[in-house]
Order: structure tokens, then sequence, then C-alpha cells
């Protein structure tokens, strides 16, 4: 609901910073944002950890991981066509207002554990904002039950000292902030280059650039 919000008032902030001076107020509402999304993923793999068999977590794991990547490829897509029909800001309106059909849609239908789930020896309760978990079957909270590998009752402790001096975590945490670096100036960047360049040496749309870019 926090990076919905936000969405909403990108537009009004990108326009209190006036067209030629820096958008701090724009600023602002990114790095919110980021601070909203931050804890997404981790999320996500804790509750693989207690909705997914082993057997399929990998798959699982995949088709979730990959609706990020999917979902920019498809939002740049629409976008193209909203802002040549209603101008840029009705992107992040219409955007950010589909984001709270989707926080309904969660708070109906998904759950922190599947209802009573034995794992290790302990049991979980379905943990939901405000309505009963009713969208799984007992044979389907049998079937995940039964996948789900051992895991023991008492958290053991982090091994922080491990973690920092390991060379293989340093690694892929470079290489992950650059990924996201080049990610994130390319999806920065490619909107000038389709608002400013392009249409003026081949007098394109915005819709004709989205077809032209995915």
């Amino acid at each position: 609901g926090g990076v919905a919000t936000l969405t909403l008032l990108i537009p009004s902030a990108a326009k209190l910073g006036g067209h030629t001076g820096y958008p701090y107020y724009l600023v602002v509402i990114r790095v919110l944002m980021g601070l909203c999304e931050a804890a997404t993923f981790p999320c996500i793999t804790s509750m693989l950890a207690r909705w997914a068999p082993e057997q399929e977590r990998a798959t699982m794991s995949t088709f979730i991981m990959a609706g990020s990547q999917a979902g920019t490829i498809v939002g740049f897509f629409i976008s193209g066509i909203i802002a040549d029909a209603w101008g840029w800001e009705s992107v992040f309106y219409i955007e950010g207002g589909s984001c709270f059909v989707w926080l309904l849609l969660w708070i109906l239908f998904a759950a922190d554990t599947p209802p009573h789930i034995q794992v290790g020896g302990k049991i979980y309760p379905a943990l939901v904002l405000t309505l009963p978990h009713h969208s799984i079957t007992t044979a389907e909270r049998d079937y995940i039950s039964a996948g789900l590998p051992a895991t023991n009752s008492v958290s053991l402790p982090i091994p922080w000292k491990s973690i920092w001096t390991s060379i293989p975590f340093w690694a892929i945490m470079f290489s992950n902030i650059a990924n996201n670096w080049g990610f994130h100036l390319l999806m920065t960047e490619l909107p000038q280059v389709r608002l400013v360049l392009l249409p003026a040496v081949f007098n394109l749309t915005l819709a004709d650039l989205s077809d032209i870019f995915h």
C-alpha cells in the first residue's frame, strides 16, 4: 500500500521541483519507495519456505522472481500507450491505482502460512490481516505440509563474522549491486531516449516507441 500511495504522488512531486530545479521531492519519494520495497524479496523467500513443497520450490521461485522482470517489460509497454493517450501523469495514476487492486486481492487470498501447518514439529497458524484463510483445501494443506523439509524448532545464531568474511558473499553482493545499477540506469535513461531523441529523429509517438522497444 505504501508503494501504491507514493506512486500516486510522483507527478505532484515532480512538478514541485519545477522544470529547471533539482527534483528534491521526487528523490525523497523514490527513496521512500525503495524503503517500502526493500522487504519484498526477503518476505517472498520466507513465504516460499512455508508454502512451497521442497520438490516444487525451485520452479515456484523461478516464476515468482521472473515476475519482477516481466512486470518491468509489461509496465514499459503499457506506459507508452497510456502516456501517448492521456499524458505522462496518467501512467502513475493508473499503475499506482492498480496496485491497490493487487493489495485488495492479497489481503483476501494471501496468508503467511497455510492454516495449522506443521513444520518440524511446530504448528504455524494462518496469519491473515482481517479475514479467515479460505483459499486452501485440507488436501492442499496436507500436501504442502508433507513436502516441507524438517526445520529446527529453535533458530540458530546468525554467523555474522563468517558472512562478512566470506569472499563468495562479497562477490555476490557486488555483482548484485552492479547489476541493479545498470538495470535502474537503463530504466531511468530509456524514457529520455524515447521522449526526446527518437521522436525528434524518427517522428514517432510514445505508443510507436513502446512497440519498438518491446
